[in-house]
């Protein structure tokens, strides 16, 4: 009986804590939204964007290989998220395609277009324009 009520106990505790991968996600979800929130200006959005290739990137590199070398060494302990590796490895595996299918989302269908349902500015000098050939000349 108190091993049934420990196991409740720890069980309900688990339910409190996100592992740090799946936090990570999270984080990286929000610099997402950022991303897609058009009343950022166009380059801020392309800036979040790239930050979250850039964290995906150092992610899989280091986290995810550190994640799946401890399934390569035997460990099968359940962390404070209560997964245990090769758990946690293909609940992180989903949600890192899912976030890759966002992050296309929101360049081809989001950023991309934007220039293209604006009217293109210029900037404008005292005597008129400045062509690009002009600038790079000087």
């Amino acid at each position: 009986m108190a091993r049934t009520t420990l196991m409740a106990r720890t069980t309900k505790k688990q339910k409190l804590f996100n592992g740090r991968d799946h936090s990570w996600m999270q984080f990286n979800r929000r610099v997402l939204e950022e991303a897609e929130d058009p009343t950022n200006p166009l380059l801020e959005r392309v800036k979040f964007l790239a930050i979250t290739a850039n964290n995906l990137d150092e992610y899989v590199e280091v986290r995810q290989a550190g994640l799946m070398q401890r399934i390569e060494d035997g460990f099968r302990e359940p962390g404070f998220d209560g997964l245990r590796p090769d758990e946690s490895l293909a609940v992180l595996t989903a949600e890192i395609h899912s976030f890759v299918a966002a992050q296309y989302r929101c360049w081809n269908e989001m950023l991309l277009p934007a220039p293209s349902r604006r009217r293109p500015q210029s900037l404008r000098r005292r005597g008129g324009r400045r062509s690009l050939a002009n600038r790079r000349r000087r």
